[in-house]
């Protein structure tokens, strides 16, 4: 993990969570254990996570479960996306699975994400985590 981002944790205080269940949760979504997006929830810190960037608040694992089955029904995103942020504000923060990207978009940009006209915002969770813990 990242320097920026473990400093982030040892400034600030969040509480914990427990291991087997991010593990559940994790499973649940599909993410492979060696994947940047595990070894960040692994951490076993809870969230939401704060940021002093403009952009929304990255969810607690328990959160970002509930978030991805809704942007699926209600956005029809596909599976191999996360939703790492409310859907608040008309806009969507996912993470693909695939390739471990991150994507910040308009609810009206899903058509073009589905079809890859849309490059990644982050081309890495790692790179995301650095920005938003920067």
């Amino acid at each position: 993990m990242n320097k920026k981002v473990l400093e982030h944790f040892k400034k600030e205080h969040y509480g914990e969570r427990d291991l087997n269940t991010i593990r559940d949760h994790l499973n649940t979504l599909g993410v492979s254990n060696d994947s940047a997006f595990a070894e960040f929830y692994l951490l076993g810190k809870a969230g939401p996570y704060f940021s002093d960037q403009d952009t929304k608040d990255l969810e607690d694992l328990n959160e970002v479960v509930d978030l991805t089955h809704y942007v699926a029904d209600e956005f029809n995103v596909p599976h191999n996306y996360i939703s790492l942020g409310s859907t608040d504000g008309e806009s969507l923060l996912l993470y693909n699975k695939d390739n471990e990207a991150v994507y910040y978009i308009d609810w009206n940009q899903v058509q073009d994400l589905l079809q890859e006209n849309i490059k990644p915002t982050w081309n890495k969770f790692e790179d995301y985590l650095i920005y938003y813990f920067s």
